[in-house]
């Protein structure tokens, strides 16, 4: 009789069907680290040219940091350039005020009165001087009063001296410096609106 070996050809196809999907595992297992290694490398690549642009970005962050600061150093400059020039020019304006309060004062003095003193703190004025009479000072006091200079016009002092043998009345009158400082009329005896 013959005998036939089944079992040694199972164990045979058995044998050659693991190396198979033996082999098919390692090709899967290798190609999939293939992919795996491809995917992490273009992760890498990414990640790389993610951080070169943030590290750009970053750059130019700084810098329009620095321009807008220096810009915030120019817009203070400019402020502050603009306050010095609204001081320059009310000093001009005061400047040329105060030259024309003396222009008036002195068109508003009548041919009797000589002044001694004129003093002007802040908003006050103290205007000291003698006269020959009453009615001179009065006068005086009228026409300062009918400019736009001065405002509250008083007088403070007035009194009886004598100065080289001759009867004179010192006076002192205060005023206050008017806001507007425009004279319509310096002349003697033109009145003009406060």
């Amino acid at each position: 009789m013959t005998k036939i070996n089944l079992v040694s050809s199972d164990a045979s196809a058995l044998n050659d069907s693991m190396r198979l999907q033996l082999l098919g595992f390692l090709i899967l297992l290798i190609v999939t680290l293939g992919i795996l290694g491809a995917v992490y490398l273009i992760t890498l690549h990414k990640i790389d040219a993610i951080n070169d642009e943030m590290s750009s970005l970053n750059t130019q962050l700084a810098m329009y940091k620095k321009k807008i600061g220096e810009m915030d150093n120019l817009n203070k400059l400019k402020e502050d350039v603009k306050k010095k020039l609204g001081v320059i020019t009310d000093l001009r304006k005061g400047k040329s005020a105060a030259a024309l309060r003396f222009a008036t004062l002195s068109e508003s003095l009548p041919a009797q009165i000589w002044l001694t003193t004129y003093d002007e703190k802040q908003e006050k004025v103290s205007i000291k001087g003698v006269s020959l009479g009453d009615d001179p000072i009065a006068e005086f006091m009228k026409t300062l009063e009918a400019t736009n200079y001065f405002n509250n016009i008083n007088l403070k002092i007035s009194e009886q001296k004598e100065i080289n043998k001759q009867k004179v009345k010192e006076f002192e009158i205060t005023c206050e410096i008017a806001k507007s400082g425009v004279a319509t009329s310096t002349a003697a005896g033109n009145k003009s609106p406060k």
